[in-house]
């Protein structure tokens, strides 16, 4: 692939020496990429590839674009870029600091989502397993990629029916994770058809579409706490409450 064809913006400057970058052991993958741990300057971190074959333009951009906009990110509530290793397009590295506890199951991303639209930004793919813990460095929010698929934890209306993207469809994927927080499930993993069987993606794409379905909570689920992800999941977009709205009642009630 020629590097003509793709825009690089401002990769040079956050461009670090492949050689220096350790790859151990294989962490995750999806359906483009897979996530390495390693080293960089004798410590650890995170990194980011596409699968092998996977050398399509639009995959190569989109990491190029996802580094790109981490570099213009500055926020102890974000994954921090260590930065940008390749010795051609195609073996493309995005190095970022290592989180140690994994993704989140206890604590809530909301000042993170605070913090990306007040820089105009929308994280389009927030899901439980984009917010990773940290013993000691707390909670942040990572993939900021621009390719998505939808899935049980990031299908809204709007995007099933549109593929549109706002604020709004964030403070959606944040009730989602409320519901995650307060059961313990994977979304609608406990909702079965009228033969006793579990709910396949796209009946529940349908369902949701038609705003016949919303996730479980528990009988002990706090009132408030079920309010708050049920307004952030109502189907009208415009009628969801903004991220500085939800911020402020989750810090009213658990301060």
């Amino acid at each position: 692939m020629s590097s003509a064809t793709l825009d690089y913006g401002d990769l040079d400057l956050l461009r670090i020496a492949a050689a220096d970058v350790v790859t151990t052991r294989k962490m995750a993958s999806g359906a483009y990429g897979e996530i390495f741990f390693g080293e960089y300057d004798g410590k650890p971190v995170a990194i980011k590839t596409l699968l092998t074959g996977h050398s399509k333009r639009v995959w190569i951009q989109n990491v190029i674009d996802e580094i790109n906009l981490l570099g213009r990110l500055d926020s102890p509530y974000i994954v921090s870029l260590v930065g940008a290793a390749w010795t051609r397009a195609t073996n493309l590295q995005c190095v970022l600091e290592y989180m140690d506890l994994g993704d989140i199951r206890i604590f809530g991303p909301r000042r993170r989502l605070v913090y990306l639209h007040s820089m105009k930004v929308i994280h389009r793919d927030l899901k439980s397993r984009n917010v990773l813990l940290d013993s000691a460095k707390g909670t942040k929010l990572t993939d900021f990629g621009s390719s998505r698929e939808a899935t049980t934890e990031t299908m809204t209306p709007e995007i099933l029916q549109y593929n549109q993207y706002t604020v709004a469809t964030d403070v959606y994927a944040f009730g989602i994770i409320l519901s995650e927080l307060d059961t313990h499930l994977v979304p609608y993993g406990d909702r079965i058809n009228d033969r006793g069987q579990g709910l396949v993606e796209t009946a529940i794409m349908s369902m949701v579409i038609d705003d016949e379905i919303r996730p479980t909570f528990t009988p002990e689920c706090p009132i408030w706490f079920r309010d708050l992800a049920l307004q952030g999941l109502v189907h009208d977009p415009e009628r969801r409450p903004t991220m500085m709205q939800v911020s402020h009642t989750l810090t009213t009630h658990l301060n």
